[in-house]
Order: C-alpha cells, then structure tokens, then sequence
C-alpha cells in the first residue's frame, strides 16, 4: 500500500480531481519532410498557393506578394527560410495566412498539416538556432520562435 505517497497527475483519493495539464495550440506544415508548428494564435486561414508576384531585390527567403481579401501580403518560403532550399510546390501545398496587431503575412509551406494541442510539459525548454523541439504523435515537431515567422 502506498498510503498518502504522491502518485504525479493521479489524484490522491477518488474525489480529488487530478491537474489540467495545460496544453498549447498549433498549426502544423511541412517542409522538407520535416513538420513545424505554429502557434494557433497567429493563424488566420489556409488557402491553396495563389499566383504569386515577384519583388525586386527581396531575399530568396521572400517569394513575392499576392493579393490576399484586396491587400497585398508579403509571403515567405518557410523552405528556404528554415532549409535554405526553395519549396518544392505541388498540388498539396499552401500558403499559410498569419496575422499579427493587423499585419498579414504569408508562409508558403510545401504541405499543410493538422491542428495539434500539445502538452506544455512536452515542449523542448531549450531553443536551438531559434527552435524547441517537441515529440507528439510519433513525430519530432520543430517549433521556430514568432520571429522567424513574421520577418
């Protein structure tokens, strides 16, 4: 018998309920064969790749601009910003439409994938070259910090 041993997230009698474990929301994309996530609170919408404008003199990490709801939005290519390699597009890619204070901006991803919830206690606390690496449903998912979306 372990009498009043603590047992973690089990509650200690019947009637106790055991802590939320709080959990945090994102959007993920792949890359490369590599999934990435972003938090849920600067998503917008996805929506299929647009025809995209070129800029002059932006970087390559810049794809260009499209006409997004009658204003134009910048996108980026989460490819060659996180792989430096450009994107390979296909049918299945998007671009992923993100808002901050008013500011749209766009990540063109090569693939869209899920809204995920994951634990926070699973999240990596070190950032490595501006990500944390989590582990959720058999995959290693990087999440980049805010900047390296909306810059």
């Amino acid at each position: 018998s372990r009498g009043g041993a603590e047992m973690g997230f089990f509650s200690k009698t019947k009637t106790e309920r055991a802590p939320e474990v709080q959990r945090i929301s994102y959007i993920t994309f792949k890359c490369g064969g590599q999934v990435y996530g972003i938090p849920l609170e600067l998503f917008q919408e996805i929506i299929a790749v647009p025809e995209i404008s070129k800029l002059p003199d932006t970087s390559g990490m810049t794809a260009g601009v499209i006409a997004y709801n009658g204003s134009a939005c910048v996108v980026t290519d989460m490819s060659m910003k996180l792989l430096g390699r450009p994107a390979c597009v296909t049918e299945r890619s998007c671009v992923l439409i993100l808002s901050e204070n008013g500011a749209k901006r766009g990540c063109l991803a090569e693939e869209p994938g899920e809204i995920i919830k994951i634990p926070a206690c699973g999240i990596g606390k070190e950032t490595t070259r501006g990500f944390r690496l989590c582990r959720f449903g058999g995959n290693n998912i990087l999440l980049p910090e805010k900047s390296i979306y909306l810059s």
